[in-house]
């Protein structure tokens, strides 16, 4: 482990915890992976999450988090993509640790419909994305999940030909 997370890590014992939950999510546009980042209102390119709420279960909670964020319903999550990230924030002068967990989930249909705490979406690759995240943890997940998105194989494309006579 880097020692700056090492630190980030040890600054948060002890902090009230908050969980969150999330999604990097992709598509296929002419066969290359893009990713979907937002931008908050405070000028952050993330991913979308938000927090857990009452008894919800990872999946609901990206599930509706996604719906609320991006208008984007129709989602397929990677079987077996699941990473953990934490980071200490500052919300109303106390400091509390986030504690994120996040999926990897491929588009299948939509169009997104920003919220209004975000000010805009871009799809962009993985290279244009990395160059817009802020924060080396989001920068890792993206490596993280684009190695995933490449081991994939995009549908195999048909050609029919017409039978001879």
């Amino acid at each position: 482990m880097k020692a700056a997370r090492r630190r980030q890590r040890d600054r948060g014992r002890g902090l009230p915890q908050v969980q969150v939950a999330g999604a990097v999510l992709w598509r296929r546009v002419r066969g290359t992976p893009v990713f979907l980042l937002l931008r908050n209102v405070k000028g952050h390119w993330d991913f979308p999450k938000g927090h857990v709420e009452g008894f919800e279960e990872l999946d609901q909670t990206i599930r509706r988090e996604v719906a609320e964020e991006t208008g984007l319903t129709r989602l397929e999550f990677h079987p077996a993509f699941r990473k953990r990230l934490s980071w200490v924030v500052k919300e109303r002068g106390r400091s509390l640790l986030k504690m994120a967990t996040y999926r990897l989930a491929r588009v299948t249909g939509g169009r997104v419909r920003l919220s209004p705490e975000h000010r805009s979406a871009r799809w962009e690759s993985s290279r244009a994305a990395r160059r817009l995240l802020g924060f080396a943890n989001q920068r890792d997940l993206l490596a993280v999940a684009s190695a995933a998105v490449r081991a994939e194989r995009p549908p195999a494309h048909i050609r029919f030909t017409r039978a001879e006579p």
